[in-house]
């Protein structure tokens, strides 16, 4: 499976230069996020601490992603909101569900004409066995999240 944020290896290749201004006595760190899981929100804050430490004026965060879960939104979104320095977001490709979000937290934002942007109601599953009780707890907290991340966005 791909690594779902990494960093770029060729910081030429990837500054947008919309964005930022590339000129920098060292590499930048420049994050790209493909997908949200559990596992990626550590990964991510501390490639934005790494960031913040680089004496970098900004970081720029490459999303490209159909999505994934709303709690690592939530983490990565918390980072950048804590984030010393600003946090650029850009979409050359697609920017869906959770990644849509994300994109949206950029202090600046660029979309290629050529990507996608899309957001819709959060979704959740339950599995087969799941109580009654759990139901409506499972639903109530699923309209708080997207209420939550909808504030945010607005």
């Amino acid at each position: 499976m791909a690594d779902l944020v990494y960093l770029s290896n060729n910081y030429e290749a990837h500054t947008h230069h919309i964005i930022q201004n590339p000129q920098f006595n060292q590499r930048p760190i420049i994050i790209n996020v493909n997908g949200f899981e559990e596992e990626s929100v550590p990964i991510f804050r501390d490639y934005i601490q790494e960031a913040n430490e680089t004496g970098q004026p900004r970081v720029q965060v490459y999303v490209d992603s159909y999505g994934g879960d709303a709690y690592a939104l939530l983490g990565m979104i918390e980072t950048i909101k804590n984030s010393e320095i600003p946090v650029d977001t850009i979409c050359t490709t697609k920017a869906m569900s959770a990644g849509g979000c994300l994109f949206a937290m950029g202090d600046q934002r660029y979309m290629s004409p050529e990507a996608t942007l899309m957001f819709h109601n959060f979704q959740q599953s339950l599995k087969n066995d799941t109580p009654v009780n759990h139901i409506h707890e499972q639903a109530v907290e699923g309209i708080n999240l997207q209420s939550i991340v909808m504030e945010l966005i607005d």
